[in-house]
């Protein structure tokens, strides 16, 4: 019997609504759901091999202790009740020996993230942390240094803009759905995509105008942009003297910035500056400078971003049609919003081990983030404390997070390594204790709010029964909670009774799901008005040139630009997507390696014939933090200054075969580099030799 159910993807961060099919109970086909206009039936290759994902057997099957060295591979299968008296004992004994905040939680994106929060300020500890300094961390914190609100704030009314910019955005490759179909309809209708990146993505191919930006350039285009359209009068006056501050601070600053200096940091000839900022200001408002998502790359990477919000300014193209748009949710339609477990629930006080904090190293990060990349010199150093636990939640610092070696030494020094997962991941791998998730079809999950101009809410529902001795992540933490005392901060007995209590005060109930999969909140898209009613929450209430958070803390606003550097011999490794692997859960699908047969080392053809490597060579890629080997792929499509690889390769659990020992991580390469402005890791400081094998 064929069966339609709804719920919501998790092969990446998108977390696209999607219809699934049953027959006899056995999922056949993954769409996009129909019901959600953004999306409709389309869905990424990326979800519709969630199928196999989801029948992988090579997944962890149940809880597991290990009983050889980390990292060995040698476990033994427990129950459920053995796993969490295991893990209980020993977070206790640490607590009471060296104090809760030498135990850290750290996560990446999730509707599951409240649960997680929320067991880390029940057992005491203040150090919760995100994966956001190895993504848009530093975005983030620019956004509500300039706007006072996060980067999560601002959506983008693609399909109605003349001008897109992107900043190494390559959204034909990273395919979040909404995204893309936006951009498809812009490209119909006269859409002009300018693409700032130094390879040819499948987005820059695509574009009217792509910026072969010399690695790290980005900045100084802005500035140049900048200074060309304040000399020229190209920007939108009323705009800015309504809602920017300090705006003669800005034009003094870019002064010095002109299109012939940024030509020797960006390798762009001055008439193609010239000529973009002329097209920009006679097409505004109607210009997105796309803010991005991944911003671990630089150092400067703060800056940069404050750079393309002041830019978006000038042309005036916030709250309009055809620009960016504060994202509207419950509140905006005349509801309460939803309730949330760690509001319940109060946050521990005290020092955090990641230096953030006015006078640290970090002063302007939000603690709700954390810096995920100190985590190896916290325990390494013991400062402010012993660091003696992990617990890490569909999160893979030894994936992701720079120096992978030198975070493995640091690791072998804890007491404690537990990985909550789906997958597995290299830092379950390393672990202690796995307690293993369950598939995004065979769990529900907390509501999510999905703002825009149009909000909905969505439901994760669960489509098929558990295959394995596998949990939820609502059930995990709150029996893992009981164990350690305080299973009374998690209250709910179910995810559907935790769901209705989250929408007691909205007015909505959750049998409004049942038939669709969402909620819509508005009929129609909902706009500020921009003369009086913009939601920036700086302390003047407009878009800040000089950030009152960063001058209460010692930074300068508007720094002097540094120019760029590149050790002689040495290519800068820069990194990016394929449009099939993203994450983890796209590193052991049969049906993406079918289609994803090979993985390259990008580098610009005359590079490769001075260093005799020829298309297709294998070679040695190696620097100070490590090496390994690599395919090159030659080509012009990259500037010279650069070899490219995607992320998402390197995997160390033998336990997947279509998996392990496939390509070269990135993260073996990178040093721990920061933008101590901003919080990312700066990851795209790393420089490389290549030699042909």
């Amino acid at each position: 019997m064929e069966t339609v159910k709804y719920s919501q993807c998790e092969m990446c961060s998108a977390r696209c609504p999607i219809e699934v099919t049953l027959n006899d109970g056995v999922v056949s086909t993954i769409f996009g759901n129909p019901n959600v206009g953004s999306i409709g039936t389309r869905l990424c290759a990326k979800g519709a091999a969630g199928k196999w994902f989801l029948y992988d057997t090579e997944k962890p099957g149940g809880p597991k202790i290990r009983v050889g060295p980390r990292g060995g591979g040698e476990w033994r299968d427990v129950s459920w009740d053995e796993a969490y008296t295991y893990v209980a004992e020993r977070m206790s004994r640490i607590k009471e020996k060296f104090g809760p905040e030498s135990v850290l939680v750290g996560y990446r994106g999730s509707l599951n993230n409240e649960f997680v929060k929320s067991f880390a300020r029940g057992y005491g500890t203040p150090n919760d942390f995100t994966h956001n300094s190895v993504c848009p961390l530093s975005l983030h914190t620019a956004c509500q240094a300039t706007l006072g609100v996060g980067r999560k704030a601002l959506g983008f009314d693609i399909e109605n803009a003349e001008y897109v910019v992107l900043y190494g955005r390559n959204i034909f490759e990273s395919l979040t759905v909404a995204e893309v179909n936006q951009l498809m309809a812009a490209m119909d209708n006269g859409v002009k995509i300018v693409t700032v990146d130094p390879r040819a993505s499948k987005t820059a191919v695509r574009s009217y105008y792509w910026v072969k930006i010399r690695p790290g350039g980005d900045w100084a285009f802005n500035l140049a942009l900048m200074n060309e359209i304040i000399k020229n009068r190209l920007y939108d006056e009323g705009f800015v003297n309504t809602w920017v501050k300090d705006f003669d601070a800005l034009r003094r600053y870019v002064e010095p910035y002109t299109p012939e200096w940024a030509e020797k940091e960006t390798d762009v000839e001055p008439a193609a500056i010239r000529k973009l900022a002329r097209e920009f200001g006679e097409a505004k408002p109607k210009v997105i400078f796309h803010i991005g998502w991944f911003a671990a790359r630089y150092v400067t990477e703060f800056h940069m971003r404050r750079s393309i919000l002041f830019l978006n300014a000038l042309m005036g193209s916030y709250e309009t049609p055809g620009g960016l748009f504060f994202k509207k949710g419950l509140g905006d339609t005349g509801r309460k919003g939803m309730k949330e477990l760690p509001g319940t629930i109060e946050a521990p006080k005290g020092d955090r081990f990641d230096c953030i904090g006015p006078g640290k190293k970090f002063p302007i990060v939000e603690k709700s983030q954390g810096i995920a990349h100190m985590l190896a010199e916290a325990i390494e150093t013991e400062q402010p404390y012993p660091v003696k636990g992990l617990m890490i939640y569909r999160f893979d610092p030894l994936y992701s997070v720079p120096d992978t070696k030198r975070l493995i030494h640091a690791l072998d020094k804890l007491d404690l390594i537990v990985a909550v997962d789906v997958n597995w991941s290299n830092t379950a791998w390393y672990a202690d204790v796995v307690l293993p998730e369950t598939h995004f079809l065979e769990r529900g999950d907390p509501i999510q709010e999905r703002k825009g101009l149009k909000p909905i809410l969505a439901l994760r529902k669960k489509v098929v029964d558990p295959l394995l001795d596998t949990r939820p992540a609502w059930q995990i933490f709150k029996e893992l909670a009981e164990r350690l005392g305080f299973g009374d901060k998690f209250f709910y007995t179910d995810i559907d009774d935790y769901n209705a209590w989250k929408l007691s005060e909205t007015g909505i109930e959750l049998a409004e799901f049942e038939k669709t999969g969402v909620v819509n909140l508005a009929k129609d898209k909902i706009y500020y008005d921009r003369q009086t009613g913009l939601k920036f929450k700086t302390p003047s209430k407009k878009i800040e040139v000089i950030s009152s958070k960063m001058e209460e803390n010692g930074l300068e606003s508007l720094p002097p630009y540094e120019n760029l550097q590149v050790p002689e011999g040495k290519l800068r490794l820069i990194i990016g997507r394929n449009p099939l692997y993203t994450q983890g859960s796209m590193s052991n699908n049969k049906f993406i390696k079918e289609v994803l047969w090979n993985h390259p080392l990008w580098m610009h053809k005359d590079v490769a014939a001075r260093l005799g490597v020829k298309d297709g060579d294998s070679v040695l890629v190696r620097n100070e933090i490590g090496s390994g080997t690599a395919t090159v792929f030659t080509t012009d499509g990259i500037h010279p200054e650069a070899v490219f690889m995607p992320h998402g390769f390197g995997k160390k659990a033998k336990a997947q075969k279509y998996a392990y020992g496939v390509g070269l991580a990135d993260s073996e390469l990178q040093g721990v580099v920061s933008d101590f402005v901003g919080g990312s890791a700066a990851m795209q400081e790393c420089f490389v030799e290549i030699e042909k094998m």
